[in-house]
């Protein structure tokens, strides 16, 4: 992700496939052994183009 001078913010993903059901629904599992229900997939997702399109992270005066 970048932000530029102008405040124009761009952010790169290597696959589509990133923002997919099949990647947000995938169960991750961690380094104790234990199962999770969820990867973390969409909630990065979702907070990275809440960012991009200025939903999240903007100063106001």
């Amino acid at each position: 992700v970048l932000q530029a001078r102008n405040n124009a913010r761009v952010g790169f993903v290597g696959s589509l496939d990133f923002f997919s059901n099949d990647f947000f629904l995938s169960a991750a599992q961690p380094n104790n052994g234990k199962k999770s229900d969820k990867s973390g997939n969409q909630d990065l997702a979702v907070a990275l183009t809440d960012w991009l399109f200025k939903q999240r992270g903007v100063l106001r005066s």
